[in-house]
């Protein structure tokens, strides 16, 4: 079943080290500036894909804070949302198994490191 797994492109769940390294990630700022239509949304939407199949614990957190943060400043598009709530979902339930903690816990947790992302600014 592990070989299988591995075939399949499925990771081993996040230590307690990438969690804390999620978390902090989750607190830092944003990397990039909201991304439009007009600037080939549709590409970005399948990388964003891609890094979600195949990508570490920490690019799904560095999604979350990224496309919540571009959420916050303008109107996301459907696949945007979808995204984000995709990523979100991924990296509470990494973090729950990660931590041992309770998926409700862990969404405080999450929210709590947001909330610290919107008093930084988005990097250009």
């Amino acid at each position: 079943p592990v070989e299988k797994a591995r075939g399949l492109g499925i990771r081993p769940v996040a230590t307690a080290e990438q969690a804390e390294i999620m978390l902090k990630i989750l607190r830092s700022p944003a990397k990039s500036e909201p991304f439009t239509a007009s600037e080939g949304w549709h590409q970005r939407y399948e990388e964003l894909k891609q890094k979600i199949r195949e990508g570490t614990p920490e690019d799904l957190a560095e999604i979350v804070r990224d496309l919540d943060k571009n959420a916050k400043v303008y109107e996301p598009n459907i696949k945007e949302r979808e995204i984000l709530t995709q990523a979100k979902d991924l990296v509470v339930q990494e973090l729950s198994a990660a931590l041992a903690l309770s998926k409700t816990k862990i969404m405080e947790k999450v929210d709590d490191a947001l909330k610290a992302n919107l008093k930084k600014r988005v990097d250009r």
